[in-house]
């Protein structure tokens, strides 16, 4: 519901959710709403049930170009794979600014 709200538009440009009980789901529904909202800065879902799945949704979001310019992640349970995506994103995103993968 919050990412649904986010992706119709609001001047909100940094949202911090970490130590939530954020999924995958809602990483894919934040995702969506990263390339409908113009306004989104910065983004903390650190500490939640994030995994690879939610993850590559992000990055492939912020790969097609998006106002974000940090992301937060860190203590994800994510692989290699996900990883990687990130890496491809960073390459394609040249206003990306801050990506915390750490533990």
């Amino acid at each position: 519901a919050l990412a649904e709200a986010l992706a119709k538009g609001t001047s909100l440009r940094k949202l911090y959710l970490n130590n939530s009980k954020i999924n995958n789901t809602a990483a894919w529904a934040f995702a969506e709403t990263l390339l409908a909202n113009s306004s989104f800065e910065e983004l903390d879902l650190g500490y939640t049930g994030i995994t690879d799945d939610g993850t590559r949704a992000l990055a492939e979001a912020l790969a097609k170009g998006t106002s974000l310019r940090k992301l937060y992640l860190n203590n994800s349970k994510i692989n290699n794979t996900a990883a990687w995506a990130f890496a491809e994103t960073l390459l394609a995103n040249s206003s990306f600014e801050e990506l915390d993968l750490g533990y």
